[in-house]
């Protein structure tokens, strides 16, 4: 008996999908060209194969960019975007990019459309932190060069104190590197950079992607939800990922109001998702959905059962927050080490304070506390002295004596009773 089996491997490939995208762009742009190719003999197929040719620049930037996309799950897993949803943007980006009689000038134009378009349909759906390695790696594949580094180290030991002056400035991605150096490109001077100063490569790239993309690649701006509405459709729900204390409600309504979707004409339902709200959603959207309404449901966090003891340890574990990360400020006296305590620790602690609390009839005192400072926080911590000082803090900040209001955070400043906010 024999089995034979073929894999076919369906992944498009970058010049696979250059090919796609260099006859769609064609398409749009030069529609008269598959009608002479039925039309005329093979000699004139030579032509219009050089005239497809022209728009290959297009073409090729789009390839790029989507395989830049493609590997950003690497950064974060909920970085997914789609190849059809990548298509749609790309043919908004044609009609949208300035149109021109001359050719080159029009594959620049829409080079330029594109590369941008892209850019902002991305970073619209990425965190703030990965924006600049995003737009960085985009800058990167543009240049895709890279010259040699020869004779570096003994440029550095011969003019030691020049390029001394160079690492120990307050910026120095500003300042002009030694000898031929300083007519490196911008890819070696970041590359240098890297090496030497990796505390300001934030800035160094942030320059590096205005100088070779433009200052609006940079700029800080807010996300217009107007925008983001008109890339969606009815079977295209839009997905908000917050950050604590933002809140796009606010802007939901305001563009509602001017297309005359409204809670007061009940074309606009709001409904908070929580126990039993099941049902509740599940009617607005067949509303919404038969008649053409608006509904946002939002996902929150329900009150803890223990409402006293969830607020008080709440606020001393944000106080405890700000200490460990106030500490990094004062370097190996702050910590031995540097840790990157982040607002990530913060957020887990939460969910883990309140779950632990909903699942126990009494406050769980010591759990919390090897939790926080073995697990959330001291999952970062490597030196034993370290370990230790973070121990202290939480033994003295979250402890049982804070439920009857006769802890002290710091000299003079109790943690606050138990109250709502009005």
């Amino acid at each position: 008996m024999q089995a034979q089996c073929t894999l076919i491997n369906f992944l498009v490939t970058r010049d696979g999908l250059e090919d796609q995208l260099l006859a769609a762009v064609v398409a749009k742009e030069r529609p008269d060209l598959e009608e002479l190719k039925v039309a005329e003999a093979k000699v004139t197929e030579v032509k219009i194969n050089e005239a497809r040719e022209n728009y290959r620049t297009a073409a090729q930037r789009a390839s790029l960019l989507y395989f830049v996309i493609d590997d950003l799950n690497k950064i974060n897993p909920i970085y997914q975007f789609s190849l059809k949803a990548f298509h749609v943007t790309f043919e908004k980006a044609i009609q949208r990019s300035v149109p021109a009689d001359d050719v080159k000038e029009r594959v620049l134009n829409l080079t330029d459309e594109i590369t941008y378009s892209v850019f902002v349909y991305i970073t619209r759906g990425l965190f703030e932190r990965d924006k600049l390695i995003f737009t960085a790696q985009v800058a990167f594949q543009v240049l895709a060069e890279m010259e040699q580094f020869k004779n570096l180290d003994s440029d550095i030991e011969g003019s030691a104190n020049r390029w001394k002056k160079i690492v120990e400035s307050e910026a120095p991605e500003k300042e002009k590197l030694p000898q031929e150096w300083k007519n490196k490109g911008p890819m070696e001077k970041l590359c240098m950079m890297r090496c030497m100063r990796p505390d300001r490569m934030t800035y160094a790239v942030s320059g590096f992607v205005e100088e070779k993309l433009g200052a609006k690649y940079v700029e800080g701006r807010s996300m217009e939800f107007a925008k983001s509405y008109e890339e969606s459709s009815p079977s295209i729900p839009i997905f908000f990922i917050l950050s604590p204390g933002v809140d796009p409600l606010k802007d939901v309504e305001a563009l509602g109001k001017k297309l005359g979707f409204t809670i007061d004409n009940g074309k606009f339902h709001n409904v908070s998702l929580g126990q039993g709200q099941e049902i509740v959603a599940e009617q607005a959207l067949d509303e919404a959905a038969a008649d053409g309404h608006w509904v946002i449901l939002q996902d929150t966090l329900e009150m803890c059962s223990k409402e006293s003891e969830f607020k008080c340890i709440l606020f001393a574990l944000c106080y405890f927050h700000a200490v460990v990360a106030e500490r990094r400020k004062f370097g190996a006296q702050g910590w031995n080490r540097a840790y990157p305590f982040n607002n990530g620790d913060l957020t887990i602690s939460v969910y883990v304070l309140y779950n632990y609390l909903e699942a126990n009839p009494k406050v769980p005192w010591d759990d919390l506390r090897y939790l926080f400072g073995e697990i959330m926080y001291g999952g970062h911590i490597t030196d034993d002295w370290d370990r230790k000082l973070c121990r202290t803090y939480l033994e003295e900040y979250i402890r049982n004596e804070m439920l009857d209001g006769e802890l002290l955070l710091a000299p003079g400043f109790p943690i606050p009773p138990n109250s709502d906010y009005k």
